[in-house]
């Protein structure tokens, strides 16, 4: 009698089409039971899978079912004003669809968004997207950004970026905005990429006369 050599198989879960039947879900509203008001504008989507890539929206799920606030409500419902509703629809759209339309013109706001929030997987598909953006013009905003935000990947990427390309940073309109304490924390690192002392100068010259009352002291 033979003996079965069959391999065992795995199965695979259907990732996306799983989401894709949920997303449908949702722009049908069918089997959704948490609604989202922003701005006026409500959003009806699925508990478990919002929480599942916010820890932001999963504390407050939590909580708030928790507290027995919503009693008697069909749905649980969040009012947020901390968010602007487009924000929040470019979101939602990542968290079911994994696509995302991101540019330059929304990409800072996005990420604010995303961090704020704790989407993660969010935070990073901007960070990777704002890397690729850096330029002399903008990084040492981005830089100043990415610090105000505690984004430590995307800050160290434009540290070493803008210090990298001083001679093409020191030329932009950018620079004599920054900081005082920006300021001197960039001109005198030890990494700054410079053979000429006098371009150092010039630009504390630059940035003095940008605004001399303030600034000569």
């Amino acid at each position: 009698m033979g003996h079965c050599l069959c391999r065992p198989q795995v199965a695979k879960t259907p990732g996306k089409e799983m989401l894709k039947e949920l997303n449908q879900q949702r722009r049908a509203k069918a089997f959704t039971d948490l609604k989202i008001v922003v701005e006026g504008r409500e959003f009806e989507v699925h508990q478990n899978v919002l929480a599942s890539c916010s820890l932001y929206f999963k504390d407050l799920i939590q909580r708030s079912v928790q507290d027995g606030s919503q009693c008697g409500r069909e749905k649980l419902e969040l009012v947020l004003s901390n968010l602007q509703a487009d924000v929040l629809e470019l979101l939602l759209e990542f968290v079911y669809t994994g696509s995302l339309v991101i540019d330059s013109a929304n990409a800072k706001t996005l990420l604010e968004a995303a961090s704020k929030f704790q989407f993660h997987t969010f935070c990073k598909v901007c960070v990777s997207f704002l890397e690729k953006q850096l330029t002399a013009s903008n990084c040492l905003g981005v830089l100043a950004m990415a610090e105000a935000m505690q984004c430590s990947e995307l800050y160290h990427m434009a540290k070493a970026f803008a210090l990298q390309i001083f001679p093409e940073v020191a030329a932009q309109e950018e620079i004599l905005s920054i900081s005082k304490d920006d300021f001197i924390a960039y001109i005198s690192n030890d990494s700054l990429n410079t053979k000429a002392e006098e371009l150092v100068y010039e630009t504390v010259i630059r940035w003095i006369k940008k605004d001399p009352v303030a600034r000569a002291q």
